[in-house]
């Protein structure tokens, strides 16, 4: 008899991260429906998506995202009998051919709604943003990510434009923004950019830190990782760097809310981000094991996570 663990689908659910697809959703709703479109509304302007196109936007995004998983653990395969012996989805509980059609099943369905939606806001050109992404992840699973910071870069690039893709969807609307209030504009426009830099250094910061958790495997497969090429002390140093320019920029967001009498987003902001990654800094400096780094690596998760929750509440305006 077939359990909920055992069944066929939950194989699949795992091998595209449905949490991790989730926050990418849950990410999107919340930029357009917390920042952009009380903007929008306060001036009388309208959004380029209604919410049902909306809805397609996010599911497109999703895919993207998915396909990146699937086709990650495909080129994958090799290092993961060594790093993932027990826990890889692909050959154990889903076979190559099936999960290379998954992928390709999951990048048709994306860009036909990205298709879909390009024609929708009379703009054809815009369907080569869901290829150029599709690239791109293809590009770090068989190039990049096996060379120092390249791969580390890409990942941290599309974390930050699955944020910058709301943007770029309602860029005319917010320039109209811009045109009837310069300073609900600014402000909009500077939050969004600051969201995109925290999810920038906050996923490079992750993803060196799994490359020291990885770094017996990516040996076995002459990868040229960070930690590889020049040693765990100076990948520490690099991870450090990107933890502390966060962590900087962090506390002058913080101080700008002081100053604007913003007292419960600063504590949250505080507590909330800045103690736990300076939580994770002061371990990596003793981390040691590949669990250690594992454990550093997940904890990063939360720091990210929370992100979402203090960009919330800035836009909503707690005080």
């Amino acid at each position: 008899m077939t359990t909920p663990r055992d069944h066929p689908l939950l194989a699949y659910l795992r091998l595209i991260r449905l949490p991790n697809l989730l926050i990418v959703a849950f990410t999107q709703y919340l930029l357009q429906y917390s920042l952009l479109v009380p903007a929008f509304d306060a001036n009388g302007l309208q959004a380029a998506l209604d919410p049902p196109h909306y809805s397609l936007q996010a599911l497109s995004t999703m895919l993207i995202a998915a396909s990146g998983y699937v086709i990650n653990d495909l080129i994958d395969l090799p290092i993961d009998r060594i790093n993932k012996p027990a826990t890889r989805i692909i050959e154990k509980r889903i076979s190559t051919r099936w999960a290379t059609i998954y992928y390709y099943c999951l990048i048709g369905s994306g860009f036909a709604i990205s298709l879909y939606l390009a024609w929708y806001v009379s703009n054809l050109p815009l369907v080569l943003i869901y290829p150029t992404a599709v690239f791109l992840l293809y590009g770090y699973s068989r190039w990049w990510k096996a060379q120092v910071l390249w791969g580390n870069v890409v990942v941290a690039l599309f974390c930050a434009l699955v944020a910058g893709i709301v943007f770029f969807a309602e860029r005319f609307t917010v320039n109209d923004l811009f045109l009837m209030d310069f300073a609900y504009g600014y402000e909009t426009s500077l939050l969004f950019a600051s969201y995109l830099l925290f999810a920038f250094l906050s996923t490079l910061l992750r993803e060196i830190i799994k490359d020291m958790e990885d770094l017996y495997g990516d040996q076995q497969l002459k990868y040229r990782t960070l930690p590889i090429v020049w040693g765990i002390p100076t990948a520490k140093r690099v991870a450090l760097l990107t933890g502390g320019i966060l962590t900087a920029l962090l506390l002058l967001g913080g101080y700008i809310l002081w100053e604007r009498g913003q007292w419960l987003i600063v504590l949250f902001l505080l507590i909330g981000i800045v103690l736990p990654l300076a939580y994770v800094l002061s371990a990596l400096r003793r981390a040691v094991h590949s669990q250690d780094f594992h454990a550093l690596s997940q904890f990063c998760k939360y720091i990210m996570l929370s992100g979402l929750v203090g960009l919330f509440l800035v836009a909503v305006g707690g005080d």
